[in-house]
């Protein structure tokens, strides 16, 4: 069973990955708008859907997950940074996809 999930912003022109169908399913009720983003099963569904090869290397594939220990609201996966908001947790995404 797939226990990853793949979306696409279409306004930021960046991929997520959750790793988690718990964590999918919450960022999917505090973010769900069909007209932004596009879901996928597999990260080469959504490599086929936007005629693009993406990054394979997940130990560089961050992504901003729901934080599941308290310390702060969101985290960057898989290097567990927190923060107390998803915008302080974006700008963080930005500085490590520019390294």
């Amino acid at each position: 069973m797939n226990s990853k999930f793949y979306i696409y912003d279409h306004d930021k022109e960046e991929a997520l990955m959750v790793k988690d169908k718990g964590d999918f399913m919450s960022w999917l009720n505090d973010h769900a708008d069909k007209d932004r983003y596009s879901f996928f099963s597999t990260q080469e569904k959504m490599e086929s859907y936007l005629g693009k090869v993406l990054e394979k290397d997940e130990e560089n594939f961050f992504s901003i997950v729901p934080c599941k220990n308290g310390v702060g609201e969101w985290e960057i996966s898989p290097i567990h940074e927190t923060f107390d908001t998803r915008e302080e947790a974006e700008k963080r995404l930005r500085e490590l996809k520019d390294e």
